[in-house]
Formats: C-alpha cells, sequence, structure tokens
C-alpha cells in the first residue's frame, strides 16, 4: 500500500521500515496527516485518513464519509503523551 505523508514526525522511523511511499497523490492508499491541509480530491485512490497529532481542523469528515473513507487517530494515550512532549 503506498503512502502519502505531509508530516515529518516519521521521518527516522520511516527510513527504517518497507513502507511504500509516494509522494504523487494520485498513487497513495492512505495519507498520514500532520497540522497541514491536503486536497482530497486529489487522492482518487485514497482508502484511509490516519491524522497524526491532536486535533482534527484538517480532516474534512463530510468529504471523507461521502466517499466511505476510513478516518484513525492516535489513541488516547499516544495523544497524552505526544500532549506531554509538546
Amino acid at each position: 500500500m503506498r503512502v502519502y505523508f505531509n508530516t515529518k514526525a516519521f521521518d527516522a522511523f520511516i527510513e527504517k521500515s518497507s513502507i511504500e511511499l509516494t509522494r504523487d497523490p494520485v498513487d497513495a492508499k492512505l495519507a498520514v496527516l500532520g497540522g497541514k491541509s491536503i486536497d482530497y480530491s486529489a487522492f482518487p485512490q485514497l482508502k484511509a485518513v490516519y491524522r497524526f497529532g491532536i486535533g482534527f481542523d484538517n480532516v474534512d469528515f463530510k468529504y471523507l464519509k461521502a466517499r466511505d473513507i476510513a478516518v484513525h487517530f492516535p489513541s488516547e494515550k499516544a495523544k497524552a503523551i505526544l500532549y506531554d512532549a509538546t
């Protein structure tokens, strides 16, 4: 599965993994979001969105739900760790 990242938060992990990355939204099936918004319509194959971090103002729930695209967030424990770290 090709993954599109718009956050640098996973850079160290990605370098050591076998994740298939893409910078082309057309190829992406999973989008991992940081704090920046993306144009969801540029991702025709998108199956899921993972919002890294806390907050969800850049997640277009209405658009994603209408296209049956799953949305995932960090667990409450992970959010607490992120909050404490920042």
